[in-house]
């Protein structure tokens, strides 16, 4: 079974942080594809990266020059290669059965829910609204709290 999801991870100067999260990432049944983007960073990232690829197999590294903070996911999206993409925080990993509840969400909303927005003259379509939450995050910080409802 492969998953679907790639997660996309953006660090810069936590090693220690990206360590932890790695290997929470690579306990997720399948093992997501990951995409690292390493924001210039001058620690002991790119050696972290690499000792992960061992248990991560899909594991991807992307370097860039300078730090370019949130913005870098964009070369994180553009590097996966599956029809859902997960961001995640280099000191937070997505919980065990978080992905695929997502996508079971995700893949339940029509197509139409999920385009650009109207021009303001016609009717805006309802609020989708569900009962299924979502699933916990965690980070080494603790739980985080429930994100809103899909």
């Amino acid at each position: 079974m492969t998953s679907k999801t790639t997660v996309v991870i953006v660090t810069h100067n936590r090693a220690t942080s990206l360590a932890r999260t790695l290997l929470e990432l690579s306990k997720l049944r399948p093992v997501p594809p990951i995409v690292v983007v390493d924001n210039a960073s001058t620690d002991d990232t790119a050696n972290v990266v690499d000792a992960a690829r061992s248990v991560i197999p899909a594991l991807t590294t992307i370097t860039r020059s300078s730090n370019e903070g949130a913005a870098a996911r964009n070369y994180g999206v553009s590097a996966a290669s599956t029809p859902y993409i997960a961001f995640c925080d280099d000191d937070s990993w997505w919980d065990r059965d978080a992905l695929p509840s997502r996508r079971r969400c995700w893949t339940s909303i029509p197509p139409s829910r999920c385009s650009p927005p109207a021009p303001s003259s016609a009717p805006r379509p309802a609020t989708i609204r569900s009962t299924t939450s979502w699933p916990a995050v965690r980070s080494e910080h603790g739980p985080v709290p429930p994100a809103p409802r899909c």
